[in-house]
């Protein structure tokens, strides 16, 4: 439509100014996930409903009719502007009398109105006409890269011929409880039951993990920090920008957390991970339905993600160059390979069984054991060369050599004490190599550190010797293949 034609159909109104205009055309095209899901995609509603009407006029502070009139003749329009990136601003404007309409920006629906399954007869080619029915709408909270955490609404649909409740990332099947993803990567993820997170803000914090070996606690509160408030140089920095008047945000009474949590950012990196997989290879993701708990949810398809993985099913298995091998003749003629092996010297793996080898998962990081070994060693001394029973309140035999190691690892854990000899070292105080002797405990190998006068580079070998034949705290690891391969592709 031309902006002559639009002008002469617009009523006279000392309130139409440019300004108006262009805030109505913006906050109007936040609503139109809304208006998609009750009013055919292809075409814009004639008539705005109720909910909307109201977000629009308590927005920009006019009456209903006003706002009825300017649809009626800007519709067109704004119905065919797709992908308006909407500031903070207009963002808190519409949130504000949207929330209470049971709606908001970016109110995430399924991505289909009709049942999925060409064997339901409510299955159709067109999505014209909505077939699902059964609407549920709940409180969630999104979180973004560009707008910090939002509080969001999502509903849900649900097919009665099929028994299938359709979500934004997938549907469930209420007869055989699975849930199958759609295919492909979305936009938004649902990591939780009321958490989602976009892929843009996964991409951030997937690299953050590869490059930064930034943790998923430490990348929690670098997102309530950084990312999360508005203005965060302002915010953070209340000294420095003192003469600087900045918009407090406000506490929203919110069902969801408005904070990120490490949980999300794990499962999210492990969910994030699989969907690209599955689409890299045209598959789909089907999880079961029956567990609350993501992780839980989450171990089967990653148990079965690494044992694709082995051997030939990592995609630089059959690579070699002359960077990372080189073939050798010996004297008699007899060729020999050398071959690099990469990996990342900064990751310990994931806690296992104490027992080597073993490949039965842990049911609690803090245990020592697998369950199948549990019963067995957990009653046996804790030093690797000993079958002795334990004895009641110990965790080793009543050898008295053995009882003393357990006594130094207890009495100096969590004291550092090769981190002080070295601190005492750099201030220019000798180190006594009697201070860590089997028999001294950590004060009086303290008091030596400092009435000693002579040098020691190297760690106690009363700690070396513990560290060495006792596994007191009883976690072994491996190397986490599903991991690994992630960085791998990351760098391929």
């Amino acid at each position: 439509m031309l902006i002559h034609d639009a002008i002469m159909q617009l009523p006279r109104d000392p309130r139409l100014t440019l300004a108006f205009l262009h805030d109505f055309i913006r906050l109007a095209s936040l609503a139109q996930p809304f208006l998609t899901f009750h009013q055919k995609p292809s075409t814009a509603p004639i008539v705005l409903p109720t909910a909307i009407t109201s977000v629009l006029s308590g927005a920009l502070e006019c009456n209903a009719e006003l706002v009825q009139t300017l649809w009626g003749v800007l519709k067109d329009e704004i119905w065919s502007l797709s992908g308006v990136v909407a500031s903070d601003v207009e963002i808190k404007k519409y949130n504000e009398f949207a929330l209470a309409q049971g709606t908001s920006y970016q109110h995430i629906f399924p991505p289909t109105r009709v049942c999925l399954d060409t064997s339901c007869v409510k299955s159709r080619k067109s999505h014209d006409r909505l077939t699902l029915s059964d609407p549920v709408t709940h409180k969630a909270s999104l979180f973004t890269l560009r707008n910090g955490p939002l509080p969001i609404y999502t509903t849900s649909l649900y097919c009665r011929n099929c028994n299938t409740r359709y979500y934004h990332n997938y549907c469930v099947n209420k007869s055989e409880s699975t849930r199958t993803y759609y295919g492909g990567l979305p936009d938004i993820l649902q990591v939780a039951e009321h958490f989602f997170l976009e892929s843009a803000l996964m991409e951030l914090l997937i690299a953050g993990q590869v490059f930064g070996w930034v943790s998923a606690t430490n990348w929690a509160r670098i997102y309530d920090y950084a990312l999360a408030p508005r203005s965060p140089q302002v915010t953070n920095n209340a000294a420095a920008f003192a003469t600087t008047r900045t918009e407090e945000s406000c506490q929203l009474n919110w069902q969801s957390s408005l904070h990120l949590r490490a949980d999300d950012v794990l499962n999210g990196f492990f969910l994030y991970s699989l969907l690209l997989d599955k689409a890299e290879h045209g598959w789909v993701l089907v999880l079961g339905h029956d567990k609350r708990d993501q992780a839980v949810r989450l171990r089967t398809a990653l148990e079965e993600r690494n044992q694709q993985l082995e051997g030939i099913g990592q995609e630089n298995y059959t690579h070699a160059c002359q960077l990372c091998c080189h073939v050798l003749e010996d004297s008699n003629h007899q060729l020999w390979k050398i071959q690099a092996a990469v990996c990342d010297g900064n990751n310990m793996g994931h806690p296992c069984c104490g027992v080597h080898d073993c490949k039965v998962p842990l049911q609690s990081r803090n245990d020592r054991f697998c369950p199948s070994h549990r019963l067995e060693r957990e009653a046996k001394c804790a030093l690797d060369d000993c079958e002795e029973p334990s004895e009641a309140r110990f965790r080793t035999c009543a050898n008295p050599d053995h009882r003393k190691l357990e006594g130094i690892y207890f009495n100096g854990k969590g004291k550092a004490v090769s981190q002080l000899q070295s601190r005492l070292k750099k201030a220019g105080l000798a180190v006594s190599p009697d201070s860590a002797s089997l028999n001294t405990t950590t004060d009086e190998m303290v008091e030596g550190v400092i009435e000693g006068s002579e040098d020691c580079s190297g760690k106690s070998d009363a700690a070396g010797y513990t560290k060495r034949k006792m596994h007191l705290v009883g976690l072994s690891y491996r190397v986490q293949p599903f991991m690994a391969q992630r960085l791998s592709l990351l760098f391929t």
